[in-house]
């Protein structure tokens, strides 16, 4: 790997070497059923069993570690969020004691989560651009330090210490399947999963609503979407970032979109089929491996790796908990 990202395969191992004893080292999965269904041989890498409920406590934690050793840890950390970031922050910050501020949507389930692990918090309209302007806003008064877990180069390590996991656990792996938002998961992934074996395909899975990772791939430039996405994946409307974009550009093999009905159905296949409460964001992942979406891409009985990527599910939108 010749070309030059903002994360190195060493950052990535460094990250990993730390984090062995922090992170839960999740469970890889199988489902007859889904084999069937797909035709491929599919392991689920179960990141919703990860520490606060999704990947993105890898990140966090993994940042935080740095901001602390760099002697940054006074400075208050503030972060735009749709739930996971926010809670793998304010616990992350809260090991570190690194006082955090989160900018997070009215309806975010993870709001009492935050505030228990000592992060202030400010409540906004959902969307990501009222998120963004909040968190911009904050960090102004506050003189805080505005992160991005997509413009992190140690969020992005974080990440791809998933794939150093993942080809150990199942080292046969033909492909794997990310989401993709921001890009910080697809893109570590990406750059640690090609290093330790270069054949190997990454394929991004997007919804169709919020299509920026998948229009970039065609235009070969970033595309980003300025309409906030209206999809039921509420942590994948956010577009691709700056520091991300050059590694999927180059290191991704295929994006592929799915529409709202898609992820619906593959996240209650999973709640009914495996017994795993997936949020809707990791159903995209899922949605790739139905009607013969990868055909033209992925051999038949191929050994696919997906990476269920949190399990934060809203627990008030399901109308049988509140009658």
């Amino acid at each position: 790997m010749d070309k030059v990202y903002a994360v190195s395969y060493n950052d990535i191992k460094e990250a990993a070497e730390y984090l062995k004893d922090v992170v839960h080292r999740t469970p890889v999965l199988t489902s007859t059923r889904l084999n069937q269904l797909s035709g491929y041989q599919i392991h689920f890498k179960c990141e919703l069993f990860q520490k606060t409920g999704s990947f993105k406590f890898r990140n966090a934690y993994n940042a935080v570690r740095k901001i602390k050793e760099e002697g940054k840890g006074q400075q208050t950390i503030v972060l735009s969020s749709s739930g996971n970031a926010g809670r793998a922050l304010a616990t992350s910050c809260h090991l570190f004691s690194v006082p955090c501020h989160i900018a997070i949507g009215q309806s975010v389930s993870t709001r009492d989560a935050i505030i228990n692990h000592g992060g202030m918090v400010t409540q906004c309209q959902e969307q990501d651009s009222f998120r963004s302007a909040a968190a911009k806003q904050v960090a102004m008064e506050t003189g805080g330090r505005l992160f991005g877990t997509s413009d992190d180069p140690n969020s992005i390590a974080g990440s791809g210490t998933i794939a150093i996991e993942f080809l150990e656990q199942v080292p046969n792996l033909d492909v794997i399947i990310a989401s993709v938002a921001g890009g910080s998961l697809i893109s570590g992934i990406a750059v640690a999963a090609k290093q330790i074996k270069p054949t190997i395909k990454i394929v991004a899975a997007e919804p169709a609503l919020g299509d920026d990772c998948s229009q970039s791939k065609l235009n070969n430039r970033l595309m980003p979407i300025t309409k906030d996405p209206d999809t039921i994946a509420d942590a994948l409307r956010s577009n691709i970032t700056q520091t991300t974009w050059p590694i999927i550009r180059d290191l991704v093999d295929h994006v592929v979109t799915v529409s709202e009905d898609e992820i619906k159905y593959a996240t209650r296949l999973v709640w009914e089929v495996m017994k795993l409460t997936i949020e809707p964001s990791a159903g995209v992942s899922v949605a790739l491996l139905l009607d013969n979406k990868l055909s033209d891409i992925v051999d038949p009985g191929a050994s696919i790796g997906v990476v269920l990527c949190g399990g934060n599910v809203n627990l008030d939108q399901l109308g049988w908990l509140s009658r």
